[in-house]
């Protein structure tokens, strides 16, 4: 009897056997897929790299463009331009950065105390050294180039600041 079972399986044994090539197939979809999902992973991960570079290259662009512009803009809004009676109000001028330089070292020595009267002495000698009505004061944009003008309220408060 024992041989008759070998020879022929019982209805169960054929229906696990099928079940278990079913779930064997079903492996193999499912590995086939989770490959294909890491391959679009990858692909995706590549391209958000991409993408990213993009972003930081057109960035990088806009800011040139802006700069540019910036500069352009301001260029062509400053009409006036410093003359010999004029003083620009910053450490690239020459005659302004040696008397700030004087001032700073009589601050070290005299202190924090007469800052203020030192602050108004500076201004009173700018003041003084323009030709009348005629000269006026200017600071610096950040690009270094072009100027703007202040009013004598801005310039003396820079002394009080900068000394």
């Amino acid at each position: 009897m024992s041989s008759l079972l070998d020879d022929e399986e019982s209805p169960e044994v054929t229906a696990i056997k099928l079940h278990l090539e079913s779930a064997k197939h079903q492996v193999t979809i499912t590995k086939e897929h989770a490959n294909w999902a890491n391959y679009q992973l990858d692909e995706s991960k590549k391209h958000f790299k991409d993408v990213q570079r993009m972003l930081k290259e057109a960035k990088i662009r806009v800011s040139i463009d802006q700069t540019e512009e910036e500069e352009q803009d301001v260029a062509t809004q400053d009409e006036f331009v410093p003359n010999s009676n004029d003083v620009i109000l910053s450490l690239h001028n020459e005659n302004y950065r040696s008397i700030m330089f004087s001032c700073f070292i009589q601050l070290a020595k005299e202190g924090d105390s007469k800052k203020k009267e030192i602050a108004i002495q500076i201004y009173n000698y700018f003041k003084c050294n323009m030709d009348g009505d005629n000269g006026k004061f200017y600071k610096v944009y950040s690009n270094g180039k072009s100027y703007f003008e202040v009013d004598d309220a801005a310039a003396l408060q820079s002394k009080l600041f900068m000394s």
